[in-house]
């Protein structure tokens, strides 16, 4: 159920309701026996498997994990499970990720708010368990969820107290507030919070995994939906004009919330004798049909800007990896297939480098300060600053005609899962191009389109580009999660017809080409495969150095990047089998080949074999050339 329609545009739903005297028979026509049973299927996990008094069972520290832990280690997880039921399954057909439609969506905003606790990987594949951004300690992190798990015991007893004896007697707008004013104080009743309204463990009310948790636990009392835009427009469908007449007597946000939540749910149940999961469905189906009405009444060249982009640019959108050994050229492959240097096309990018420092705040913006000057005084204030994302994606959405591209150098050097944060959930494209669910940023919708409560998506003619070098060390994996939401490229060590001056260019003075040099190197790393681990991403690329860098006059260049490449890197555990036995050090290995000349260099460091094979290589290939 799209989240960014105008709320006050419900006329012909309004109408359609008030004409249609059968919409039960109608809304049981669009909702499947299959889609009914899955919807039960989720009802009864929630219900069975987190209750609080199942909850109660389990150890503090499995606790953490059971409601918390999004990593996907385990599936049995609440805080998963509200989010993603189902995405990543189908059954008979029917694709489960659309069970949000009848459920109300959580999906999308920043993890780390959104929920307690968020625990993540890191490059080690440890774990980082934070609480709103900021690192807490497993201990800190057990405390949390034991709070929570308080939390959810008082506010479940409480209704279920109340729901035993009287809830289907609660009648008026008065009473509603009166039960939802001892669910909150409910939490009072335990001496082991030092509780502050507003402040933890109050502010828990106005999360929405704890209005989804609400609802699933509770169905026949509170509604579906989660957010406030949504309850508006949902209670200006039920009500009209007398939905605000109640608003100024609660005072309290959380309150108000929740007294929200129980009229729309009794009034959908007496007016129309519909289940929550069937009234919400039943908006969305009505505010699609709306949506497609309206664009045929429109002309072809005022269609959505989608529409406009997929006709120009005629290119769709996408994100792709391009990896491959180190120097086999993937930025400058990137460079050339989109013409980012074509300065007659002037082409719009954005480009980053990610490294371990990387953060979201650098890659989406973030909010810094700055000295303004005003009647005479300096005054420190502060303002958002876009990154590069918030960036491009404003040039994207104002300039639809063109095509637009991120590209992201060395993404996996970062953690690119933390770097991504919300905006991972964008990563996935429909058809067109453009992403298939929507997030809610303050900061970037208000810097894009000048209103913090417009959803965000990736536009069809925004492109993701990103290199990738699978050899490096100290980098962060990139989950299959992340991967699957990529198409991946792989960039080929073999020279082209066009690269034919770099391949038979002779090194340094020997005889010995880089072409000849990179074949025997290359194939002796692969054949070390009993004494090294990813071998073929330690061969070296066939760009690892500039032909400019053979001259005789770049020697320490030369040494200093491939002969410690070499040492360090790709033989670090056999030296032995490349470099003479007699060399202990990288620094003796150099002296020795600086001090050489000409042919000698390579002899005098490197063992007899790998000679050996440079002078067949040599030979076969002046074999050749003579034919």
């Amino acid at each position: 159920m799209s989240n960014n329609k105008k709320v006050n545009d419900n006329t012909k739903i309004k109408e359609f309701l008030a004409q249609k005297s059968n919409i039960k028979e109608y809304i049981n026509d669009k909702i499947s026996t299959e889609e009914k049973k899955t919807i039960e299927s989720f009802y009864n996990q929630i219900q069975s498997d987190f209750k609080p008094e199942i909850l109660e069972q389990i150890s503090s520290e499995d606790l953490i994990y059971i409601l918390f832990d999004q990593t996907g280690s385990t599936n049995k997880n609440l805080m998963r499970l509200l989010e993603f039921y189902g995405s990543e399954k189908e059954r008979s057909g029917y694709k489960v990720e659309d069970i949000n439609k009848f459920l109300g969506s959580i999906k999308g905003g920043d993890a780390f708010s959104k929920f307690p606790l968020q625990i993540t990987k890191n490059k080690d594949k440890d774990e980082d368990i934070f609480m709103h951004k900021n690192e807490v300690t497993k201990t800190e992190a057990v405390q949390i969820a034991n709070d929570v798990r308080l939390f959810l015991k008082k506010v479940y007893e409480k209704i279920n107290n109340i729901k035993n004896y009287d809830i289907d007697n609660l009648n008026n707008i008065n009473e509603y507030i009166e039960f939802v004013k001892q669910i909150y104080n409910s939490i009072k009743e335990d001496e082991s919070w030092e509780f502050q309204e507003h402040q933890w463990p109050y502010n828990l009310f106005d999360k929405v995994w704890f209005r989804k948790y609400l609802h699933v636990m509770f169905p026949e009392i509170f509604s579906p939906y989660y957010n406030e835009d949504w309850q508006k427009k949902v209670l200006d469908i039920l009500f009209g004009d007398e939905a605000n007449k109640w608003q100024e007597r609660l005072n309290k946000k959380e309150i108000s919330f929740l007294v929200n939540s129980i009229l729309i749910t009794k009034k959908i149940e007496s007016e129309f004798n519909l289940k929550n999961y069937e009234f919400i469905h039943l908006i969305s189906s009505l505010d699609d049909e709306k949506e497609k009405n309206d664009l045929n009444k429109k002309s072809k060249e005022n269609m959505t800007q989608t529409k406009e982009n997929k006709n120009n640019t005629n290119q769709k959108g996408i994100n792709i990896i391009y990896y491959g050994v180190p120097g086999v050229g993937k930025s400058y492959k990137v460079k050339k297939e989109y013409d980012l240097d074509n300065k007659d096309k002037q082409v719009s990018f954005e480009r980053v480098v990610f490294h371990p420092e990387y953060s979201y705040g650098d890659f989406v913006g973030q909010i810094k300060p700055y000295i303004k000057e005003e009647n005479g005084n300096h005054l420190i204030t502060y303002k958002f600053e876009s990154g590069p994302f918030t960036k491009i994606l404003e040039k994207a959405i104002n300039d639809r005609e063109n095509h637009h591209y991120l590209i992201i150098e060395e993404i996996n050097r970062g953690n690119a899962h933390s770097i991504f944060g919300d905006l991972f959930q964008l990563l996935d494209r429909d058809e067109s191009g453009e992403s298939e669910y929507e997030i809610t940023n303050a900061d970037i919708s208000k810097e894009v389109y000048g209103d913090t409560s417009h959803k965000i998506k990736i536009p069809s003619n925004l492109t993701i580009i990103a290199t990738m070098n699978t050899s490096d060390q100290n980098v962060y994996a990139l989950d299959t999660a992340f991967q699957r939401r990529w198409e991946m490229k792989h960039i080929s060590n073999e020279f082209t017809n066009k690269e034919e001056e770099l391949k038979n260019s002779e090194i340094l003075g020997t005889n010995i080409s880089w072409g000849i040099f990179l074949e025997v190197i290359n194939d002796h790393i692969l054949n070390n495969s009993n004494h090294m681990s990813s071998l073929e991403d330690k061969r070296i690329g066939k760009y690892f150095i500039n032909k400019n860098d053979f001259d005789e006059r770049r020697i320490d260049y030369f040494a200093h990047k491939v002969l410690k490449y070499l040492w360090d890197d790709a033989f670090k555990l056999n030296r032995e089998s490349v470099f003479k036995e007699e060399f202990k050090s990288l620094d003796s290995v150099i002296k020795k080949f600086i001090k050489s000349k000409g042919n000698e260099r390579f002899k005098s460091i490197f063992d007899k074999k790998i000679n050996d094979d440079f002078e067949k290589r040599r030979s076969s290939s002046e074999s050749n050339n003579n034919k």
